[in-house]
């Protein structure tokens, strides 16, 4: 191959190498975002219509299995027969409307969903049909994950990550190395509030002022899978929390003593 072929594919295969950019509108109840997208790794930009708040919750689905299925499967089992959360992103920190986060898909067929609870507490936002289909096609040329500044681990039932952090934007990848799946809500601490308010308040059937403000988080996650978010962090002192559960183990992981505090300055 010449050295003008050479310089011509350069350009081309560098694009390659970069995320795509796929950008998910969120209203009450529904998404609007594309069909199908290119395997590889893709940022997913969430950007929330309201009024309600919404995240984005990926699930995979078995090969041959069908929205309607996965509808069904959902209502009667909250999943099961190979439905797998990959990640997404939470709802948008405090005062902002749209939230990031990257993942690296494979080929197949996986589902956008809202999972969070609707204020009567009837169901959640997907068993009201906030729930859209995606064809991941295979690529020539999949693009990697982005590098990340900050690692946090997930286990069961802990979270692994620096005690401080400085303030402003982080790329921070968040991994599921435990058995079960989980989440991380990233909550800001009022001043002169403590981990302990936070438990007096959810005791209390949250009566009165939250003490803690959302700074954003990944949603839901399989063994094995990562989510790579961007994180926009004012000083202060923070938590991460994980809310999930499951059958083989009922209780909030939060309860086994999955919450962490950081620090950032």
């Amino acid at each position: 191959m010449t050295l003008i072929a050479l310089a011509a594919l350069g350009p081309r295969a560098a694009r390659a190498q970069t995320p795509r950019t796929v950008t998910v509108y969120a209203a009450d109840y529904a998404f609007d975002a594309p069909d199908s997208i290119r395997a590889g790794a893709t940022n997913f930009h969430l950007v929330n219509r309201g009024p309600s708040r919404h995240h984005l919750t990926i699930f995979a689905l078995p090969s041959g299995m069908s929205l309607a299925t996965f509808d069904h499967l959902m209502r009667v089992e909250s999943g099961g027969d190979g439905i797998e959360p990959i990640g997404g992103t939470e709802s948008p920190a405090e005062g902002r409307h749209d939230a990031w986060a990257t993942l690296d898909l494979a080929p197949g067929q996986y589902v956008l969903t809202c999972m969070l609870p609707l204020p009567d507490g009837s169901g959640t936002h997907r068993s009201r049909g906030m729930f859209r289909a995606l064809t991941v096609l295979p690529a020539a040329r999949p693009a990697p994950v982005p590098h990340a500044d900050v690692l946090v681990r997930m286990t069961d039932f802990a979270f692994v990550s620096p005690d401080t952090l400085r303030a402003g934007q982080h790329v921070v990848r968040f991994e599921n190395q435990g058995r079960h799946a989980h989440l991380a809500l990233v909550l800001r601490l009022a001043p002169g509030k403590t981990l302990a308010d936070l438990a007096a308040w959810q005791a209390n059937g949250q009566k009165g002022p939250n003490p803690t403000t959302g700074a954003g988080g990944v949603t839901e996650m399989a063994p094995g899978r990562a989510s790579v978010l961007r994180l926009d962090l004012e000083p202060g002192r923070y938590l991460l929390v994980c809310i999930d559960t499951d059958g083989t183990e009922p209780k909030m992981h939060a309860e086994l003593g999955m919450v962490r505090e950081f620090t950032v300055q």
